[in-house]
């Protein structure tokens, strides 16, 4: 009955480090799989976590620098808008506006001749600006009906003389 009670006692010890190694053997391979997802890995050190950070860092700086260009861009096209539906900027002068801001946006006018598929680079800002007068005059549908189709007749009258008729072969005869 002695050599029982020796056991029943060590058994508590026994299970305690058996659970010991089992959990340090999760931590590991816990360690390891995370360690695949980031560039620490096992000899990760105090200056690689620190290298990591600084790249993280100059990354929101730039992150940043970008939002607040792109704020201000915004700020700038909202104020072009309501210059052109009060009409104290002509449709050409908008379009102006909206390329020089262009300027920072890489593949903007890329971006535009997808969306508009106009006969040319300037009449497919000139489609952007109006697009843009629409949204803002969405909650106005009276002020549109008479603003918008002004601003179309303005673009025609940009667009026109650039076009060209092409000449099929029966105008030849």
């Amino acid at each position: 009955m002695q050599k029982f009670f020796g056991v029943a006692k060590l058994l508590p010890i026994v299970c305690g480090a058996a659970l010991c190694v089992a959990l340090g053997l999760g931590i590991g391979y816990a360690w390891q799989r995370v360690a695949a997802d980031f560039p620490l890995g096992w000899g990760a050190s105090v200056w690689t976590l620190h290298s990591i950070l600084e790249n993280e860092l100059q990354r929101e700086v730039q992150l940043l620098d970008q939002f607040e260009r792109i704020r201000r861009e915004a700020a700038a096209k909202q104020w072009v808008k309501e210059e052109l539906i009060a009409q104290r900027i002509t449709l050409r002068e908008a379009m102006a506006h909206f390329r020089h801001l262009s300027v920072s946006t890489p593949r903007y006018v890329e971006h535009l001749r997808r969306a508009y598929r106009g006969q040319s680079d300037e009449e497919n800002i000139g489609r952007n600006v109006l697009a843009h007068v629409q949204e803002a005059l969405a909650k106005y549908p009276a002020r549109a009906a008479i603003v918008l189709p002004r601003l179309e007749d303005e673009l025609r009258a940009l667009v026109t003389p650039y076009e060209f008729t092409r000449l099929e072969p029966t105008d030849w005869n």
